[in-house]
């Protein structure tokens, strides 16, 4: 099949970073493989070194495609408009209900009701989107997470990585709070963000925005990832993080929930209880100094999360579109 990807932005963000696997998935099945974004970026590097081409405008139609994937909310109705009726759309949509509390805009702006294929990372968002597309039909496509070869793993001290740009949702501002309330201060890693101006406490680090691999580097010479989030849809850091064999801790919401059921051993904490970060910070250290539990960590999510189940899920997913 020649398959067109939509992205809202070619970031080093969630949802771009997860539709460039589904771009290597579908190679590896076979399929030809574009993409087009609403907005470029650093990313669409990483698309092309893939063998990925940017669709052309000139020379490209809708009708050079067999199916339009978008992978978010925001790509959704571009994607309608270019495929228009005679194309199968499929959306795989990475963001929560949250996401509209965050934008202010209704639902209703962005067509969902005319989708008829649709795919959600973790299953809590298929009820959250039901009474917006009750006719579609809904299915998981889990993400793929990835751990490349060339890792490199930095020993100069013992600190924890909490990840994502600082905003409301990502719970960062809980965290200080939190471990200001530890009878120790850890050293904390901010992995993308940049330092707010309210903060100068010298344990936090600011990384700013990095590629994929230098993140993923910082989280393998790190001690445990955190996560104080309100909304999430399914954490690609946590999975990168148990991947690597680093154990996570992670706030009490649908999402983390989820991942919970699969890899028993994730750390889940009330982020609004004091009480309750102490306790599960000190699982956490007990978890790094535990190498079968981070070897078990590191099994799981590579079995829940690797290649091999993607593909798999993938395949059976495109199979279902094209019968339906």
């Amino acid at each position: 099949m020649n398959i067109l990807l939509v992205s809202h932005q070619l970031d080093y963000t969630g949802a771009p970073i997860a539709l460039l696997e589904l771009a290597k998935s579908l190679i590896r099945l076979e399929h030809k493989v574009c993409i087009s974004s609403l907005k470029t970026g650093p990313l669409l590097t990483e698309f092309i070194k893939s063998g990925i081409n940017l669709f052309d405008h000139e020379k490209n139609t809708a009708d050079d495609y067999d199916l339009i994937i978008a992978n978010t909310v925001i790509s959704v109705p571009p994607s309608l408009s270019f495929g228009k009726s005679s194309k199968k759309v499929l959306a795989w949509i990475h963001e929560s209900e949250y996401f509209f509390n965050i934008i202010r805009k209704s639902p209703d702006n962005f067509r969902l009701d005319e989708l008829k294929f649709v795919a959600f990372p973790s299953k809590f968002q298929i009820d959250e989107f039901s009474k917006w597309m009750p006719s579609a039909l809904k299915v998981q496509l889990k993400n793929c997470v990835q751990i490349p070869n060339n890792i490199a793993i930095d020993n100069k001290g013992p600190y924890f990585v909490c990840s994502g740009e600082w905003e409301t949702r990502k719970g960062q501002d809980q965290l200080v709070r939190h471990l200001g309330n530890l009878e120790e201060f850890p050293e904390i890693h901010f992995v993308g963000a940049i330092k707010p101006l309210h903060l100068s406490l010298e344990k936090f680090v600011f990384t700013g925005h990095l590629t994929p691999l230098e993140a993923k580097n910082r989280i393998a010479s790190s001690r445990g990832v955190i996560s104080c989030a309100v909304s999430e849809t399914q954490n690609l850091v946590a999975i990168e993080a148990m991947q690597l064999g680093v154990p996570v801790m992670l706030s009490d919401i649908p999402a983390h929930r989820e991942l919970k059921k699969l890899i028993p051993d994730i750390v889940i904490f009330d982020a609004s209880s004091i009480e309750s970060f102490r306790s599960n910070f000190k699982l956490l250290l007990n978890q790094w100094a535990d190498s079968a539990a981070r070897m078990r960590l590191k099994e799981a999510a590579t079995h829940w999360f690797g290649m091999l189940e993607f593909d798999k899920n993938v395949s059976d997913l495109i199979n279902l579109v094209n019968e339906s």
